[in-house]
């Protein structure tokens, strides 16, 4: 006997399904599948991919109250009517989900991508009152989440609640919601908990409890009070600074007047919120004294990690704009109850928490304090930060990320760039500790992934000095080394597992900077200026490897160890080959289609660089980019970043994957890789530079014929060479 497929009336709308979760499709009969009832679950998502605008008019016209709101909350954005809006294909999209918002997305022809949100405040003009009920769920790790719904609830739409953003902000206004977080963080996260208040900076600005009334304070050995640090942009120019000459005055008092905008409203919100300290750089540190900068510079980890909160001027991208940015996306009231439309804030939860490679394809121009490096670590040390976007308020703790869009913690489980999984990893080695189960070589190539992976996105950031890269870095890798696990280190590079980390490359393409060497060791990625990228290896048992490092030394610049270095020594023993340079035109602008596309990537002056090993041509990937001659590029070049044409190199195999598809990780496969270095003999010495990275792999921008790694096996002789 067949079985009985439950069933249901369906939706009253077969254009928008009610703005209900997609329970199924319809049947012959003119009735739907019944998903709840048939898996005794509750169907919560609504999705569908392209929806004609022509269509949502129709049932508008036969009174579907929904298609009309959908038409409505469309017009309302763009200001004018739907007949005299041109959308891309004529199609809108929808993404809902139960207790969420209902996310609307559209193209416009020749214009932008739109995306906006439809949301419910209950009881309006009292927004405080919100439908559901919040409860901690240890499967999420202290994520709050929404509950409320029940499997019977075929009524209830994806037209969630959302909580309407402040039209304008102030430090005021933003003291009261980090108030308000703050003492949630504390009360509900035992993963943020400190038992007392942490030592003070060397330096910290007192905000006391009047209006104008700042100074610069010197703590006490070993005093302890709560404190606010504050990450920002310095912009063009910092008109307010303490050096050596004005100490004395800054102490005795800081002239309210002179405070730029930024650090006058970072100084009123920590006032208003009720903390006496403010650690701001450009204050706290004597600008002009080099010692000075180097003890506090090395400092930067304890200082962002003690701070009872990070104050992050985020969309702020100079000192003189200040933290609070005039919001740009109102919500608009429609004509159905407590429903309201808005642009959607997910750009930015999308660039701050879930892009898979942070820095790469986000436009920064937004959040103009995330392209910076020194940023880049104040962000990942902070315990806590309050991210004052140009749109919104956005809390984020070790536990959780909230807010002012919406009352719902979403992004924490959606995060998967470098800093959120990173934050993840030290949330969860907190919570049950720093083994995982795992052995010890297992869980220290985990560690190097992640660094691996923090690596790829700070590489992404700016710096007014690129010789800072390593030091703006430091209190992360003090955070590593505590691990105990990596070993030495060295010019970003740990000793664990060294020959996956020397096997970077930059980043196809120009990007925006001119490329150079910015000093220190050539095999380090922390040598050249450019984005670097790393080959994805999850396990030891992954690779296999000839390539032995005997040893590896470094010149510190200062004395933190892992600081700035003036020079290194690797010493090794390799697979070789030797071969010569050649150097032709760049194959992708050639393409003109390709480079109309990429024409931020690539420039038609732009070189490839290939290795000659007898009859098979090899292409690399150089250190520094390659400019044909007589461009205004290559006169800027430095005459020892010149790749020559003939030019003998010997290229080194660092390791070799497990040929196929071996599976890696859940649900993840990874290609075959082996990069081999590429490094030329420097005039008068026994060493060697690396000028590039050779990547043998079966990806399919890789030709199999240029690139056949086996072709090299009989010319191969092992070699010792000293790398610098």
């Amino acid at each position: 006997m067949a079985e009985v497929v439950p069933t249901y009336a369906g939706p009253s709308c077969h254009t928008c399904c009610d703005l209900r979760p997609n329970r199924a499709f319809p049947l012959a009969d003119g009735t739907w599948e019944d998903y709840n009832a048939q898996t005794g679950s509750l169907k919560t998502t609504l999705t569908i991919g392209a929806l004609f605008v022509f269509s949502v008019q129709k049932a508008a016209r036969g009174g579907c109250e929904n298609c009309a709101l959908l038409l409505e909350a469309i017009e309302t954005i763009e200001g004018k009517s739907i007949d005299e809006i041109e959308v891309t294909d004529e199609a809108i999209s929808l993404y809902g989900k139960l207790d969420e918002p209902l996310a609307i997305e559209y193209d416009i022809v020749g214009g932008a991508h739109m995306a906006i949100e439809l949301f419910r405040v209950a009881g309006h003009p009292n927004s405080g009152s919100m439908q559901g009920q919040r409860y901690n769920d240890s499967s999420t790790h202290g994520s709050e989440m929404w509950s409320g719904r029940s499997l019977n609830s075929e009524r209830e739409d994806c037209i969630g609640p959302g909580t309407l953003v402040s039209e304008s902000i102030t430090p005021s206004t933003a003291a009261r919601y980090a108030r308000v977080s703050l003492e949630a963080c504390q009360r509900s996260h035992e993963g943020c908990r400190r038992d007392d208040r942490p030592e003070l900076p060397t330096r910290v600005v007192y905000v006391g409890s009047k209006d104008r009334s700042v100074r610069l304070y010197h703590s006490k050995p070993s005093e302890r009070d709560d404190y606010v640090a504050l990450s920002y942009c310095w912009g063009k120019s910092q008109p307010l600074t303490t050096t050596r000459e004005n100490l004395q005055m800054m102490i005795n008092g800081i002239s309210w007047d002179q405070v730029p905008k930024t650090l006058r409203e970072a100084m009123e919100f920590t006032r208003k919120l009720g903390v006496p300290y403010i650690w701001i750089d450009a204050l706290c540190i004597i600008q002009n004294d080099a010692q000075d900068w180097e003890i506090e510079a090395a400092r930067m980890r304890t200082i962002y990690e003690h701070a009872l909160l990070t104050l992050s001027a985020t969309s702020s991208p100079d000192v003189s704009i200040g933290c609070f940015l005039p919001r740009t996306k109102p919500a608009h009231r429609l004509s159905a109850p407590d429903v309201f439309v808005r642009i959607s804030c997910t750009t930015t939860h999308a660039s701050l928490f879930k892009y898979a490679q942070d820095g790469n394809g986000i436009d920064f121009s937004p959040y103009a304090a995330m392209s910076r490096g020194w940023i880049f670590q104040e962000r990942l040390l902070s315990p806590r930060i309050l991210y004052a976007a140009y749109d919104e308020l956005i809390w984020e703790c070790r536990a959780c990320i909230t807010c002012e869009c919406s009352p719902v913690d979403r992004y924490r489980g959606l995060g998967v760039n470098a800093v959120t999984e990173y934050k993840k990893h030290e949330w969860e080695r907190q919570q049950f500790g720093e083994e995982y189960g795992d052995d010890h070589a297992t869980a220290a190539a985990g560690i190097v992934r992640i660094w691996l992976d923090l690596l790829a996105a700070y590489s992404h950031r700016e710096f007014g000095f690129y010789s800072d890269r390593l030091v703006a870095l430091s209190g992360i890798a003090q955070k590593f080394q505590n691990l105990d696990r990596l070993g030495e280190y060295h010019a970003g590079i740990w000793q664990f597992s060294m020959v996956t980390q020397l096997a970077w490359a930059r980043w196809p393409g120009q990007r925006i900077r001119e490329s150079a060497r910015v000093g220190g060791p050539s095999w380090s990625w922390a040598a050249v200026n450019q984005p670097v990228i790393f080959a994805e290896i999850y396990r030891p048992s992954m690779i296999r490897t000839q390539f032995q490092v005997w040893d590896c030394r470094s010149e510190l610049k200062t004395t933190d160890p892992t600081g700035a270095v003036s020079a290194g020594i690797l010493t090794v023993e390799a697979p070789t080959v030797v071969g010569t340079l050649v150097t032709g035109p760049n194959r992708m602008a050639l393409l003109e289609s390709y480079y109309d596309t990429y024409k931020g990537l690539v420039h038609k002056d732009m070189l490839e660089v290939y290795v000659q090993v007898d009859d098979v041509t090899l292409l690399m990937t150089a250190d520094v980019c390659q400019w044909a001659n007589g461009s205004e590029a290559r006169g800027q070049m430095q005459k020892e970043e010149i790749l020559r044409p003939g030019e003998e190199v010997v290229i080194a195999e660092l390791f070799e994957t497990v040929e196929g598809r071996e599976h890696e990780a859940d649900g993840v496969y990874r290609t075959w890789r082996c990069p081999w270095l590429v490094l030329r003999k420097l005039t008068g010495k026994q060493a060697y530079q690396r000028i590039g990275l050779i990547d043998f792999s079966d990806r399919s921008d890789f030709k199999k014929e240029e690139q056949d790694r086996e072709l090299l096996r009989p010319l191969e002789q092992r070699r010792t060479l000293v790398i610098v």
